[in-house]
């Protein structure tokens, strides 16, 4: 009786290690809402299914963990790793690995691994890959945090030259804060007609 409650509970803790997936399928039919925090999570055990080149190819040789995701809005979110293992690769792809794009890559012979502002869209399935460069072949515990997606800055209403702010124009000294966030290239030097010359 001992023996088979022993395996039971092995067998459990196996199964809600992998609830995300060692493969597109079973990462996909277990996706993650944002924002998302993962603890205790590990690839070990999870075999060597992706070896797609994101970032560099030497740390797609251990095993893989897919975390999928679709986000609701299209902006940027930033992906963070914790770990006490070393050499951990953390890659963001835009579809499955075998097929998707790389988005953005974090590897260093770190344990803890970052990719901030990664653009994502809404309605786009991204997997998330954390594998090593062997040795060691695997991550026995790690935490994942994805933030939530931030909006882009809207764009800017005063870029075009006709448009521009009124700069005000005095004896006394005043200080204003102006941004250029969101401006978009002029399409060519407008003719003499906006302004009096």
């Amino acid at each position: 009786m001992r023996i088979i409650l022993t395996l039971t509970s092995i067998l459990f803790l196996l199964n809600f290690s992998y609830s995300q997936g060692n493969n597109c399928a079973a990462a996909n039919s277990n996706q993650v809402t944002l924002p998302y925090t993962g603890t205790g999570l590990t690839n070990c055990g999870s075999g060597n299914t992706y070896t797609n080149a994101c970032g560099s190819t030497l740390y797609q040789g251990g095993e893989d963990l897919l975390i999928a995701f679709t986000p609701t809005t299209t902006g940027q979110i930033d992906i963070d790793l914790t770990s006490t293992s070393s050499y951990v690769g953390l890659m963001l792809f835009q579809g499955c690995p075998t097929s998707g794009n790389c988005v953005a890559s974090s590897n260093t012979s770190s344990g803890n691994q970052s990719i901030a502002n990664a653009n994502v869209t809404a309605g786009v399935t991204y997997y998330i890959m954390v594998d090593s460069w062997p040795a060691p072949s695997c991550h026995p515990n790690f935490n994942l945090s994805i933030s939530s997606v931030t909006p882009p800055p809207p764009p800017a209403t005063n870029d075009e030259p006709c448009s521009e702010f009124s700069l005000p124009v005095s004896t006394t000294c005043t200080y204003a804060t102006y941004s250029h966030t969101g401006a978009t290239a002029t399409s060519g030097v407008p003719a003499p007609g906006c302004a009096s010359y």
